[in-house]
């Protein structure tokens, strides 16, 4: 059975839908009131949470923190507790939800979460797995998106196979907790009558405008195909599936959610077949399959609540999971805000924050999530993930050393800054120490945060910088003490819409936040300092000194635990700081026994106890070194040779160096090139290999073995890494996982120290040179197989479309493994190679490229980065940064001549690419060109350092052979390359000869200056196929420098108009490019107030691009110089009648209207601007600042004495009426009119419309502010029953409008209001309301005890009725057949019957005479 959610209407509903959004207003309110009044405080503890709700996916947990009312501050987590939890209420309920670890799914890890959270959590009343599954189509009506409740759950994939080969399940169905089914008999009731679904569905979205995709989908998208009918391979969707394949089903009136009730099936497995699917379904009447719920009814009794997202076919995507994943958690919200708690308020608790989006109007919840995110990196835990635990019941002492305890005595805190540095050589554990300090701390309730970063030298960029470091601990304090996000609201815009940050911005950040973090006490651990930068350690310990004085100042403690290797130079000003050398600890050396006893497998002889003695001596506090050796032994005794460890641990140097030294020459000749190979690509990949990557890279080069990767199990590629490795690498837990060495000390010996050349000695003296040779040589046996042919790519490649680059893709990703990696790397060590003096020139001239072409176009997915057959070789080098193979092409000209290329030449293609070795590569040829003795090549260096950042083209540009190269390198800022090719056309180059202003112009100069002008790309006078000239191109970008080089050569047309009429002025002062503005001004010859084509002067153009520009600022500044020229004017009208303030005041929602505000001031007191008049639409800045909400600058109109409040455009409206339909901020625009005094809030427009006629139609606005149409009510200075000209009234308006339920009630309040109104149509608001579904319009009727006719008839005899039903309107027609008024069987004045031939309507009819009359 299941549940259709509408609202029938049987009885008097009081407001069902709003209640549940107002409710949770209203919670919201008195938790925050209650958190202002100094009512709360800062944490619950656990036993206060009665709610348990887990989900198995992020995108589920995401749903669920969407639904809270308030979100709490988080708790510290219980030993072995590995959970990660969100906190937060529901009405008068106390929620704790916890998701799955990112990756695991099943019944088993599902049963470890809920058991953690049960024991963590001994409150807990109510239960819930709230989530995505599939659904089965078969005994239910189940579309994408419906909810099923699971009445029970049984695990379908528990049983046993007979003799006969048939499954039998053994598992017994298990029902949810008696009282949670109570409650959902209660709503399922309840849903009978009407639902808050939808309500609460709008208002979670409403509050997180971040969660779009968790909107409703297409419903082209649900498509549900024969359980036969298989999914077409290879395919990312189902559009080339056989769209004739799939089921009819009946339309439904509306896209709410249907709720079933039933059972659900779960398992370890996904179900993704139909047929199997349909099969198990019949057994038992499933309506649901999904992974989890079974591992937890036994523990932890809960109800199952899943939203729909596929239907357990291959035909299965992700699209609606989002989706579905809120419908569940709107569900279980409404659920709760049904059951009664056991006490009745939520407890004083809450200086909480806000759930997202529900924050008071002041604060920008977007722009802190913005933030957030732009803090975060994926491998901010990566390092921290790959440390071992430490072993048995080591480290446990590091917890009561005195220095230790010192450190963490609060006491004590002034006496050592904070601060405590444990020290140790390389390979003695400190990694391990320090993870685990930061575990056990963790399970301590004695601080307000516990930050952590561990540095990694393998890895990405941010792992080992402070730039990374400092965004990893911040994001971790904002995580923590989520209040200090506060700090986001002050920053500036342009600082919330950034990505880059720099060390110093962050730092400033840092302060900010220590400084407003009054009475925090924050921990931090700080792992491996030797594996970043030393001057960054230097910089960062001094910050960190700075830091810890201002956290004492703020009556905090903020202490850091570093660790590294001991740094000779490295350390904290005299007085600060405590020091641990890890290998002076007793302690530390007995951790070393423990591990040795407990994992050297030789027994208890005196043998052994001898063996573990001297291991123990030798090992000298290196735990590493322990590790390795014990492993030898190990392998030593299992093959026998009990008798030879003795001497076996005599010959293992006690050195850790001389022991990697020792087990890389334990191997055979014939074994020793795989290991090579191996220890070559952990060194010198270009980034860290997958264990896949790896392994075909080995053994296609190596053994020459072309294996299928299906047919290869992770258990052999792991134990391959051990082997080819020695031991000294493994696979990472990251993901993706990846190859790298078990500790830095290893690449530190192979590198450093030289252990790779000593046992490989034909590296010689060139060793980086030729191990990238060598991983070339690598890539290229790969790519030489028939990987073209097998994919069937065509010999002559083009690019490809998104959906066949993508097939391909797969396709070679899956069969080749090691395939992108050789193709879009072979270049990279090919260049590298040559850097080390290795000649690639017979290579890079021999190499197949278009084979190589086709294969790159496949790995990027975006057609226009694409390359064509015919792509040349040096633009491939130029776009990839191959800088030093590009030396064999040593003419500049071969830079700039254009082909076929997306971006033309390889210099625009490299700075498109922000290739900035390529660039200065380009540049250092234009200087090879000139004479040491040459004037201007001191001139261009000179240039080179004031344009060494250039302006870079879009990463999607596209070269068009309208524009010149040149015309691409002014607008870019390229002045030394400008200057040299204009230099290039002067006569004395042109005529070969040398001239007395240069004297030094030799034949080299000469020859390159002939190329260059050959490319036809150097042309200073060229103009586009717009008309636009080199001076127009370097002015819209802000170049003067570029303008004075053209100058200097001779172009002096500053005024040259291209085809829009418009001078290099216009293009600057539209793009705020202020430098040339006022470069351009000071030459008198330039004329300052020329329109263009569409009538717009330089300053009209600044005015109307600054409500539009990221940086207005620039526009002011252009605005404030062209006035204060005296050459302009002020008021002039373009030829759509629109004058410089008019386009200033239209506001475009860019968040810098205080500028946009500057400017019209700036433009108003010059004194000679009409700030009344009028375009041809008659509209007035007065009236652009309503229609577009400008409120500072509406603010400011109103205080001028000459402005005309009431004046109307071509339509009869004026100000107060356009602001009426404003719903982004309502309080605001028709507020300030109406309190200013001077306008009239009954005003008529030419169609007889009232501003309290326009704000009917309009939705209502879900803040606490009041609505334009409250505001406009209470002047009293309204008729609330006024008719326009089509004789409709405010209420016909709002009866139309589905989103104006609240505005149907406050006209309904008013006894003048007539609730039966006829327009000249005869129409009434009911008829209105019934053609748009507005089933509220009778809900407050009967609220408000007001009475129409039901079945009245307009003009053309069709009745509410009639327009309800021949307009879909399922629920409104229901509705007004119920009142048992409205006649279902007249016809119209044309004969026409109530009820169109649709089988849907046909079919709601008989319902109704079903339920109602028979």
């Amino acid at each position: 059975m299941d549940t259709v959610v509408s609202t029938n209407r049987t009885r008097s509903k009081r407001g069902n839908v709003d209640t549940a959004a107002t409710s949770t207003k209203r919670q919201r309110a008195r938790t925050l009131q209650a958190s202002d009044n100094g009512l709360g405080h800062s944490k619950l503890a656990c036993d206060a949470y009665t709610v348990g709700w887990v989900c198995a996916l992020p995108i589920e947990m995401a749903a669920a923190i969407a639904m809270l009312d308030c979100t709490h501050e988080a708790l510290p987590k219980k030993p072995g507790d590995d959970n990660e939890y969100g906190f937060g209420n529901i009405g008068s309920h106390n929620i704790v939800i916890a998701c799955l670890p990112s990756g695991y799914y099943g019944t088993n890890n599902a049963a470890v979460v809920a058991n953690n959270m049960r024991r963590s959590f001994p409150s807990l009343e109510t239960r819930l797995m709230v989530g995505i599954g599939g659904g089965v189509p078969l005994n239910a009506d189940i579309r994408l998106g419906d909810v099923v409740v699971g009445h029970e759950v049984i695990q379908y994939d528990l049983g046993k196979t007979t003799q006969a080969g048939e499954f039998h399940r053994t598992s017994s169905p298990v029902k949810p907790p008696y009282g949670l089914l109570t409650a959902v008999a209660r709503l399922r009731a309840q849903h009978a009558i009407s639902t808050k679904l939808p309500a609460i569905l709008s208002d979670a979205l409403d509050r997180n405008p971040s969660m779009e995709q968790y909107k409703y989908p297409s419903l082209s998208n649900d498509r549900l195909f024969e359980s036969s009918y298989e999914h077409e391979e290879l395919r990312d969707n189902c559009d080339y599936c056989d769209q004739s394949r799939i089921r009819d089903r009946p339309s439904r009136p509306d896209r709410q959610p249907r709720i079933h009730y039933g059972t659900v099936a779960s398992g370890n497995q996904v179900m993704k077949h139909g047929e199997t699917r349909d099969k198990f379904s019949r057994q038992d009447n499933i309506l649901c399959f999904e992974m989890e719920a079974a591992g937890m009814m036994d523990h932890f009794p809960c109800l199952v609540v899943r939203g729909i997202c596929d239907y357990c076919d291959s035909h299965k995507n992700k699209q609606w999971q989002p989706y579905a994943a809120t419908t569940a958690a709107a569900y279980a919200k409404e659920l709760l805000l049904l059951i009664q708690p056991t006490s009745s308020e939520v407890p004083p608790h809450i200086s909480a924050e806000p759930a997202l989006g529900s924050q008071p109007q002041h604060v920008n919840q977007e722009n802190r999530k913005k933030i957030m995110d732009a803090l975060y990196f994926e491998q901010i835990n990566a390092r921290r993930l790959n440390i071992k635990n430490p072993h048995g019941e080591t480290c446990k002492w590091f917890l009561s050393h005195p220095v230790f305890r010192t450190w963490k005595d609060t006491m004590k805190l002034r006496d050592h800054g904070g601060f405590i540095w444990l020290k140790g050589n390389p390979g003695t554990g400190k990694s391990t120490i320090m993870k685990y300090l930061l575990k056990e701390t963790q399970t301590t309730d004695l601080y307000d945060a516990i930050l952590h970063f561990f540095f990694n030298a393998r890895g990405h960029d941010l792992e080992k910088t402070t730039l990374g470091m400092y965004r990893a601990l911040l994001i971790q304090i904002f995580q923590q003490l989520p209040a200090l996000q506060s700090i986001f609201d002050s920053l500036e815009d342009h600082a919330i819409n950034q990505h880059q940050w720099t060390v110093e911005e962050l730092e400033e950040l840092f302060e900010q936040t220590i400084e407003q973090a009054t009475g925090y006490s924050i921990i931090c651990f700080v792992d491996a300092l030797d594996e970043c930068h030393e001057h960054d350690v230097r910089q960062m310990l001094k910050f960190f000194e700075r830091i810890g004085q201002l956290s004492l100042s703020a009556n905090g403690s903020f202490r850091v635990c570093f660790s590294s290797r001991h740094y000779p130079h490295v350390g904290f000003k005299d007085g600060l700081g405590l020091e641990i050398i890890l290998e002076d600890q007793k302690d530390h050396s007995s951790d070393i026994t423990k591990y040795i006893k407990s994992e050297l497998n030789i027994g208890p002889s005196n043998l052994a106890r001898n063996i573990q003695t001297e291991l123990h001596r030798k090992a000298s506090g290196i735990f590493m070194w322990a590790v390795l050796v014990v492993e030898i032994l190990n392998r030593e005794r299992e093959h026998g040779r009990l008798y030879n460890l003795q001497r076996k641990l005599q010959e293992i140097p006690s050195d850790l160096h001389q022991l990697f030294r020792l087990i890389l020459t334990q191997q055979t000749e014939t074994d020793s090139n795989r290991h090579l190979l191996c220890f070559q690509w952990v060194l010198f990949a270009r980034y860290p290999l997958t264990p896949k990557e790896l392994y075909f890279a080995l053994i296609q080069d190596v053994e020459g073995v072309v294996l299928d990767p299906k047919d290869l199990p992770p258990r052999d590629i792991r134990l391959f890494v051990l082997e080819h490795s020695k031991g000294l690498a493994d696979i990472t837990k990251s993901e993706p996982p990846t190859v790298q060495f078990i500790h830095e000390s290893i690449r530190d010996f192979l590198l450093r120290d030289g252990g790779l050349s000593s046992r490989w000695p034909s590296l010689g003296d060139n060793l980086i040179g030729k191990c990238h040779l060598r991983l070339r040589d690598s890539c290229l046996k790969y790519i030489e197989n028939d990987i073209v042919g097998t994919l069937g790519l065509a010999e002559k490649s083009q690019p490809l479309n998104y959906g066949a680059a993508r097939e391909l893709h797969d396709k070679a990703t899956l069969s080749f493994p090691f395939l992108q990696y050789a193709v879009q790397n072979i270049i990279f060590h090919a260049d590298l190679a040559e850097s080390n003096g290795i000649s690639q020139k017979e290579f890079i001239f021999d190499f197949l490229w278009t084979n190589w072409i086709a294969l790159d176009n496949i790995f990027d997915l975006r057609w226009i980065r694409q390359y064509n057959h015919s792509t040349r070789l040096n633009y491939i080098l130029a776009e990839l940064n191959a800088l030093h193979l590009l030396k064999y092409f040593p003419s500049p000209a071969s830079f700039l001549t254009v082909g076929g290329e997306r971006c033309g030449c390889p210099l625009l293609v490299a700075i498109a690419n922000d290739n900035k070795a390529v660039i200065d590569h380009f540049r250092s040829l234009l200087l090879e060109q000139l004479s040491p003795k040459s004037f201007f090549r001191a001139k261009l260096e000179e240039l080179r350092r004031a344009s060494s950042v250039l302006i870079n083209l879009p990463y999607d540009f596209v070269f068009s052979n309208s524009r010149s190269v040149i015309s691409h390198l002014a607008e870019c800022g390229a002045l030394d390359m400008v200057a040299f090719l204009v230099h290039c056309n002067r006569p004395n180059l042109q005529s070969q000869r040398n001239t007395e202003d240069n004297l030094h112009v030799d034949q080299t100069h000469i020859s390159c200056a002939r190329e260059l002008r050959d490319t036809k790309q150097i042309d200073p006078f060229s103009k586009d196929n717009t008309g636009r000239t080199l001076i127009s191109w370097a002015a819209q970008w802000n170049h003067p420098g570029v303008i004075k080089i053209l100058l200097d050569f001779g172009i002096s047309d500053l005024n040259s108009e291209d085809d829009m009429n418009r001078a290099p002025i216009s293009w600057a002062a539209q793009c705020g490019s202020s430098k040339v503005v006022e470069y351009l001004l000071q030459i008198w010859q330039v004329e300052s107030d020329m329109r263009d084509k569409n009538g717009q002067t330089p300053l009209s153009l600044a005015a109307a691009e600054a409500t539009r520009s990221d940086v207005p600022e620039n526009h002011l500044a252009v605005v404030q110089l062209l006035l204060g020229t005296g050459r302009v004017d002020p008021d002039s009208k373009d030829n759509r009648g629109r004058t410089p303030l008019s386009w200033v005041t239209e506001y475009h929602g860019n968040y810098f209207d205080y500028t946009t505000f500057l400017i019209a001031k700036t433009l108003v007191q010059t004194g000679q601007v009409d700030v009344n008049s009028r375009d041809d639409n008659g509209y007035t800045p007065l009236i652009y600042a309503t229609k577009t909400s400008n409120f500072k600058v509406i603010k400011y109109l109103l205080t001028l004495e000459q402005i005309d409040s009431v004046s109307r455009d071509n339509e009869g409206r004026d100000a107060l009426s356009w602001a009426s339909i404003d719903i982004s901020n309502p309080a605001r625009s028709v507020g300030v009119l109406l309190q200013s005094g001077r306008v009239n809030p009954d005003s008529r427009d030419d169609n007889g419309r009232s501003p309290l006629s326009w704000a009917a139609t309009c939705g209502w606005y879900s803040s606490g502010d009041k609505s334009n149409f409250e505001l406009l009510l209470q002047t009293n200075q309204v008729d609330p029953d006024s008719r326009d000209n089509n004789g409709r009234s405010p209420l016909s308006w709002a009866a139309s409008n589905m989103a104006t339920s609240a505005r149907l009630q406050l006209l309904l309040q008013i006894d003048r209001v007539d609730p039966d109104s006829r327009d000249i149509q005869g129409r009434s608001p009911l008829s209105w309301a019934a053609q748009s579904g507005n089933i509220w319009f009778m809900e407050i009727l009967d609220q408000t005890n007001r009475t129409v006719e039901i079945d009245s008839r307009d003009n053309q005899g069709h009745t509410p009725l009639w327009w309800a039903a021949w307009s879909s309107q399922t629920e409104m027609t229901m509705c007004l057949l119920q009142t048992g008024k409205a006649n279902p069987e007249f016809t119209n004045n044309t004969g026409t019957t109530i009820f169109p031939p649709d089988p849907k309507m046909n079919k709601l009819l008989n319902k109704w005479k079903h339920l109602y009359i028979e």
